[in-house]
């Protein structure tokens, strides 16, 4: 990594343990991506609520080479994060696919001078279309 990890605790007392855990996840994304740029985890407990108790949001944003790639877990669509190692685990492993498929597409070969995106039934129907159509200019 280019640059250090960044931890940032909001309205959560920081902890060694938590930052030694988001450590060891980072390290392993190394071995998914060894390319990787920069790494950010904001950690944070967004609403008190006294019903389902303290629920927190973990965000892990990582910068690689041709692009940026942000995964967490909203606190309202996941009951389970009332345990702040559980809401870790789920950020990391959600950026973790997100890596997984940034990798396989940008390491899918091409062939010289293809296009990324397109059909080939569309752009044969574009070409004939356009050749019909200077056969009729020709007239």
């Amino acid at each position: 990594m280019n640059q250090p990890l960044k931890v940032t605790y909001r309205q959560v007392t920081p902890s060694n343990e938590i930052t030694d855990l988001i450590r060891r996840y980072t390290a392993k994304l190394h071995e998914v991506h060894d390319r990787i740029i920069s790494c950010r985890a904001v950690v944070e407990l967004p609403h008190r609520n006294q019903r389902k108790g303290a629920q927190y949001r973990v965000r892990v944003a990582l910068a690689v080479p041709g692009g940026y790639l942000v995964a967490g877990r909203a606190p309202v669509a996941a009951a389970r994060h009332t345990d702040l190692r559980v809401a870790v685990a789920d950020a990391f492993r959600a950026v973790e696919q997100m890596l997984r498929g940034h990798t396989r597409k940008r390491s899918r070969p091409r062939a010289f001078g293809a296009r990324r995106r397109g059909n080939e039934r569309v752009r044969r129907e574009r070409r004939e279309r356009r050749e019909l159509q200077g056969a009729e200019w020709a007239r």
